[in-house]
């Protein structure tokens, strides 16, 4: 039985990964991993990595021929899957589809709705669950004989549709074979932030013990973080490190720094296997400290991301953060005090905030002055508390292809949307084109590098939100109503 794992492509690659990151998708290998050792021939299609449009797939799926096809279903790209699941059954009625991935789990009815040709979906950790009916699939079981397995969910030919139990959690995840890193164009993935010229991901945990209301970690992976072995994760990161010249990789736990000790322990491995590599992660402002920062920068780490949010502490309490704005100075005090460059998220417009938060929010920015600050509207993604928050209250835009963090998906309360619109482009703007902030970095020759290339980043940043947002003539106004704001 040959089998498809399809990344799709995402409508606005361009804004996601031209400038900044291109990451492999690390879920399908783990799927590949379970099904090759078991015997079945698994190819990967990552058409982000690949710039592949509908006829790049078609022409892909007529050279495999397969007998089954999987598609990874992210919020933002329900509709696309739905075009990609047409043109599989146009070409060959008989293929399976089988469909997976953070939407169908919150909203399976919707995912089947908007996917018609889906035969299945699968719902939460379904490496084994997939195994499962892939196997029931090949044994011509019938539909009374696969709703047992947990996990699943279908439309019936009465249009009725079915959900089994949830599937539960993962324990062990040292259990998971290694992910199948050669299905992938490993050449393709890069990130802007590290010079490394081959990159790529890890994921080294799942789960998240905070309940940050935007968020969808905790609410996919359960609130308990479970992690992967040093020597387990170790045994990756050599693998690509050597057999596939990887020299910077991205781990991508949702909170890296959990733990102290495991984090001292990963990076002495690192350094007692004396592998050279750069890395970067996400960390928690208010669980870094001076000697753990040190031990990180000693073993190769070049870029910490903060999720800094606000510059108020009410908004961080309103969103759940559990630190403070004094957490987030020192975090980043500390982190240029060990040489590791950061990059800050920032959220413009959270449904407490009024404009003058806004503002002070920008200024932050600026005052933390990491590398690359990216600034964006919260986005209620369905089943976290934001948007049960904003549904209750009827402000929820329902409009799934444009489900990303630079569109506007919320009626604020008080903050009308043209409004928000400008305040988030007057923060790209400000951040990295204000001439009191160009002439502080030109004093230090050494900083010039990461000037010009801030310059770059927040250029293409600022202009595709521009695009996305405001007609021509707007954009002009715009330009020439903000040029002497900084």
């Amino acid at each position: 039985m040959k089998i498809i794992l399809v990344k799709p492509q995402y409508f606005d690659r361009q804004h996601r990964s031209y400038f900044t990151i291109c990451l492999p998708p690390m879920g399908l290998t783990y799927l590949a991993s379970i099904l090759i050792k078991k015997g079945f021939e698994v190819s990967i299609l990552d058409m982000e990595a690949l710039n592949m449009d509908e006829f790049g797939f078609l022409k892909y799926l007529k050279n495999k021929n397969p007998d089954v096809v999987g598609f990874d279903i992210r919020t933002p790209l329900v509709y696309k899957v739905a075009k990609l699941a047409g043109i599989v059954k146009r070409y060959r009625r008989d293929i399976k589809i089988i469909i997976g991935g953070p939407h169908l789990f919150v909203l399976p009815q919707n995912a089947l709705e908007i996917v018609k040709n889906a035969d299945f979906g699968l719902r939460g950790e379904c490496e084994f669950t997939l195994l499962e009916l892939i196997e029931g699939i090949l044994l011509n079981k019938k539909i009374n004989e696969l709703i047992n397995i947990k996990g699943i969910c279908f439309r019936n030919e009465n249009n009725n549709y079915f959900i089994s139990p949830e599937v539960p959690l993962i324990e062990d995840l040292n259990s998971l074979p290694m992910p199948s890193h050669h299905l992938l164009p490993i050449q393709k993935y890069f990130d802007s932030f590290i010079k490394g010229k081959r990159h790529y991901s890890i994921i080294t945990t799942r789960g998240c013990p905070y309940g940050c209301i935007f968020c969808g970690q905790s609410l996919l992976y359960g609130r308990r973080i479970r992690a992967r072995s040093v020597m387990n994760v170790l045994e990756e990161v050599e693998l690509l490190v050597k057999k596939y010249n990887v020299d910077s990789i991205s781990f991508v736990d949702a909170t890296f720094n959990y733990s102290r000790e495991r984090i001292i322990a990963m990076c002495r491995e690192i350094l007692g296997r004396k592998l050279k590599f750069e890395w970067r992660v996400k960390a928690r402002p208010d669980l870094v400290d001076h000697e753990m920062l040190f031990l990180m920068k000693k073993a190769g780490c070049k870029l910490i991301s903060y999720g800094v949010e606000s510059a108020s502490d009410e908004t961080l309490e309103y969103l759940k953060k559990d630190f403070t704005i004094k957490d987030v100075r020192r975090a980043f005090k500390l982190t240029k005090e060990v040489d590791i460059a950061t990059v800050g998220y920032f959220l413009i417009g959270s449904p407490n905030e009024s404009r003058e938060d806004c503002i002070k929010t920008i200024r932050f920015a600026k005052e933390l002055d990491p590398l690359y600050a990216q600034f964006a509207f919260p986005l209620p993604l369905p089943g976290t508390e934001l948007f049960k928050i904003l549904q209750e209250k009827n402000l929820i835009k329902i409009n799934w292809d444009n489900y990303y963090f630079h569109f506007l998906n919320y009626e604020h309360p008080c903050i009308k949307e043209k409004e928000l619109k400008k305040i988030l482009a007057k923060a790209y703007f400000n951040f990295y084109f204000c001439f009191p902030y160009i002439l502080k970095h030109l004093k230090d020759i050494k900083s010039l590098y990461y000037l010009l290339w801030k310059i770059k980043v927040g250029t293409s940043a600022f202009l595709i939100f521009l695009k996305d947002t405001f007609s021509k003539n707007r954009i002009i106004k715009f330009i020439s109503e903000t040029i002497f704001l900084c």
